[in-house]
């Protein structure tokens, strides 16, 4: 019908359909091309995020790896430098990292340790070798090992190093292998070593002269020569028993030799009266307390010796002399002293009796037990002589 119409109204129908279709067009797809153009911006801006992300990444790894190398390089620039062998075995036992010191300690280059990664067990002198056993427990060694080894030189040297040693996990708990170092400290135990014979050697002399000063004072009393020395001896088996550590032992033991060194002012004809005392002659006997103390109080002990003579003839009950003093007022020392210098003079021979024997000596003293003397002394008393066979010595 239309190519009915004037060429003109054709061009003007032709106009109107066309609008009308681009209007139709239009409004069914614009909202989803709209949507379609949001998307792909949103995607682009999330690949630009990524992008960005990635770079961050990118630079951070490398920075990562700048101070992994800066670190790298610090610690290799001292552990070249350090007289510490520092080392470094992998989870397979190889060594990754020894420092050049090994040869200088050792003898054998950084080559020849890292060809033979047991090569240090090997060195370490046989005596020692226990030491670093702990080792061969890889990933368990957690805290760190530290001790003290000998090794055998390329060259036979004997030397000491602090040897320390630690395992190396990752972040996500991997382990890595273990690190460590060796600190040659040959020096510092010969300084050690001669340190120690000098304490020796005026350990000795100072019991040197303890054993003189009791000598000196068993001259005046002849008859109950021993007896001071044999009380230091049952003393000293009665602290360890009793679980006193090594020093106070030994004080225990240094205090039973003096504790009698006051008999020196009593007159000799009184100390070895076969007969019963008179009262006076009994009090002069008292008074070797207070004089044994008078004489060791201005010596420098290293343990209260002087208040243990002093104190030796006190009693718990108060009965005691030459101060009266009750329970723990007396010192332990002394206490201690008590009961082997009354089981030393019962069970031995004396001017005015024949030995009575270990036996009586050990009831008096359980007799006495919580009155006159202290019930953990008197019960490890008990014990060595009469559970561990111990015997007083001649």
């Amino acid at each position: 019908m239309s190519e009915h119409l004037p060429h003109e109204d054709r061009e003007d129908l032709r106009a109107q359909i066309l609008g009308l279709g681009d209007r139709t067009l239009r409004k069914s797809y614009f909202p989803q091309l709209q949507k379609q153009i949001e998307d792909l911006k949103k995607a682009r801006a999330a690949e630009q995020e990524k992008s960005a992300a990635l770079e961050a990444t990118i630079r951070d790894l490398k920075e990562s790896r700048a101070q992994t190398e800066e670190s790298e390089r610090k610690f290799r620039t001292l552990a070249e430098f350090t007289n510490d062998m520092e080392y470094w075995i992998g989870p397979d036992g190889k060594v990754i990292y020894i420092s050049p010191s090994c040869e200088r300690l050792t003898g054998y280059s950084q080559t020849e340790f890292v060809a033979h990664p047991e090569m240090f067990s090997e060195i370490v002198h046989p005596d020692d070798r226990c030491l670093i056993a702990i080792h061969t427990l890889g990933a368990a060694m957690i805290e760190p090992h530290t001790v003290d080894l000998r090794i055998v030189t390329h060259g036979g040297d004997v030397r000491w190093l602090a040897h320390a040693c630690q395992s190396v996990f990752s972040e996500d708990g991997r382990w890595l292998g273990r690190r460590g170092s060796n600190r040659d400290i040959t020096e510092r135990k010969a300084a050690e070593d001669q340190i120690q014979r000098y304490s020796s050697q005026l350990e000795s002399a100072f019991m040197q002269n303890v054993l003189l000063a009791m000598n000196l004072s068993e001259l005046r009393d002849p008859y109950t020569a021993g007896h001071e020395r044999r009380v230091g001896e049952i003393a000293k088996a009665i602290a360890i028993e009793m679980g006193l550590d090594e020093n106070r032992t030994k004080g225990v033991q240094v205090a039973g030799y003096l504790h009698d060194l006051g008999k020196i002012t009593i007159p000799a004809e009184i100390l070895s009266k076969p007969g019963k005392l008179s009262p006076v002659e009994y009090m002069l006997i008292q008074g070797h307390s207070q004089a044994s103390y008078n004489v060791l109080r201005n010596t420098q002990f290293p343990w209260p010796v002087a208040v243990a003579a002093l104190q030796h003839h006190e009693r718990l009950d108060g009965s005691g002399y030459p101060q009266g003093l009750k329970g723990d007022a007396i010192l332990l020392e002394a206490r201690i002293l008590a009961v082997a210098d009354v089981v030393e003079a019962m069970a031995t021979h004396r001017p005015y009796r024949a030995r009575l024997g270990i036996e009586p000596a050990l009831a008096e003293i359980e007799s006495g037990s919580g009155r006159h003397f202290d019930p953990n002394v008197v019960q490890a008393c008990l014990r060595l002589f009469r559970e561990k066979g111990f015997t007083i010595p001649e």
